[in-house]
């Protein structure tokens, strides 16, 4: 995905797998509640989508949330180095 002229590698499932083992409760119980918030929003309820394709964006959402999130660590960080 271009980014300012940049290509972004995206995970692969294969890494993504492999990197399952070193999940933290933490990490989970934050996915949980990305998950429990998308079930709950009513924004979903009003789709009226099938179960296949509403399992397929709640796990986009949660994939799209540790996204966003680790964007934010990573300029979080640089900004913190640059001081």
């Amino acid at each position: 995905m271009p980014t300012r002229g940049k290509l972004i590698e995206k995970i692969t499932p294969e890494e993504a797998i492999e990197l399952a083992r070193y999940i933290k409760i933490g990490v989970m119980q934050e996915a949980y509640r990305v998950h429990r918030a998308f079930l709950l929003s009513p924004w979903r309820k009003s789709r009226g989508m099938a179960l296949h394709d509403e399992f397929l964006l709640d796990i986009g959402v949660i994939y799209n949330a540790g996204r966003i999130q680790g964007i934010r660590e990573e300029r979080a960080r640089k900004k913190s180095e640059n001081r």
